[in-house]
């Protein structure tokens, strides 16, 4: 796979962000399943989720104000 371009590193840290998250969700599963369910992993989990919704957030702002300040500088000329 070729490397991320600088101007869409924010997708792939978000990328890479819901892996973590499904991999946790998948050894939190498997616990529950196998009957030793840890609060420590459910935890960890809450905490991958909670971080992975800031980046998404923060994405978000961040493409806003790229196409505002497109739309401000296409008006300008």
């Amino acid at each position: 796979m070729a490397p991320p371009h600088q101007s869409d590193q924010p997708g792939w840290q978000i990328h890479g962000a819901q892996e973590r998250v499904a991999r946790q969700e998948a050894r939190v599963r498997r616990s529950i399943v196998q009957g030793t369910p840890t609060q420590a992993a459910e935890d960890q989990l809450r905490r991958l989720e909670q971080a992975l919704l800031r980046m998404k957030e923060q994405h978000a702002h961040i493409r806003i104000s790229r196409a505002q300040r497109k739309l401000r500088d296409h008006r300008s000329c």
